[in-house]
């Protein structure tokens, strides 16, 4: 893929100790406090242990906010893992829901936008780490893989053959604040936790490869793609170098095109 994832502290104790004829010195205790885990990063930790067999391990608790688990190698720290879940959104009004005249409930597409405000807070946390980012993204609404294809890409495929054509919707966030955070993460990992529990449709139909649980792995950089083939497993397929898609038109030039309409 191409160029294409509030804790309080502690206060530690202290001790005294006492020497000759010197004033008594206040040592505090530097010992690290384990954050409390929260359910949806013992979903993922148990997931990924369960299917690859990595060691993800908290991090400690910190002046200042960190990410969520360090990946583990031999006792080492090969990747910063910051874990972001996509909760599920009420379908009301005010979430920007409406019925239409068939009794279907419709909304403008927002996943590529909530993605990318996910980006931009996983980085927050994970741009002090020396090591390869990690963002695992747990999904419990209704979008898919493709969000995040859109999200990092800025645009998703459609159609076949000589009628493909690119949607530019999400150009505009991923052009945004997320321009170069994006690229920082190295990998992204990406699972659908309700909508991907059963692999048909309620209408029986088989579920598409983006819906169903994953985990999905996309990766911006040759340290992303290092940690995939190594540690959960990812083929070792080419990175092209440059984005296969580039020369694909947009739905307005296929347009033009077709008409044989040229740009001045």
């Amino acid at each position: 893929m191409h160029a294409e994832r509030t804790y309080s502290t502690a206060e530690p104790g202290g001790q005294i100790i006492e020497r000759d004829a010197v004033p008594p010195l206040y040592v505090r205790a530097e010992a690290q406090v384990e954050m409390p885990e929260l359910d949806d990063e013992r979903y993922v930790r148990e997931l990924l242990e369960q299917l690859h067999g990595v060691q993800l391990r908290k991090m400690p608790e910190a002046d200042s906010k960190t990410f969520d688990f360090e990946l583990l190698s031999s006792g080492r720290r090969v990747a910063a893992v910051e874990v972001k879940t996509l909760g599920r959104t009420p379908r009301t009004k005010a979430n920007g829901w409406i019925t239409d005249e068939h009794g279907f409930d419709t909304r403008t597409d927002n996943g590529a936008s909530r993605i990318g405000d996910a980006i931009h807070a996983a980085y927050k946390q994970l741009s002090a780490a020396a090591e390869p980012k990690t963002l695992v993204i747990v999904n419990d609404d209704a979008i898919d893989a493709l969000d995040l294809d859109e999200a990092v890409n800025g645009y998703l495929m459609y159609g076949e053959g000589d009628l493909r054509f690119k949607n530019t919707a999400a150009q505009k966030i991923t052009r945004g604040r997320i321009r170069d955070e994006k690229l920082a993460i190295a990998m992204y990992i990406w699972i659908n936790r309700y909508e991907g529990r059963h692999l048909h449709r309620v209408d029986g139909q088989p579920l598409p490869l983006h819906q169903q649980r994953g985990p999905f792995f996309r990766f911006t950089s040759d340290a992303g793609h290092d940690l995939a083939k190594t540690y959960f497993g990812v083929p070792d397929t080419p990175r092209p170098p440059a984005d296969p898609n580039a020369d694909v038109p947009t739905l307005n030039e296929m347009l033009m095109r077709e008409a044989g309409i040229t740009r001045p």
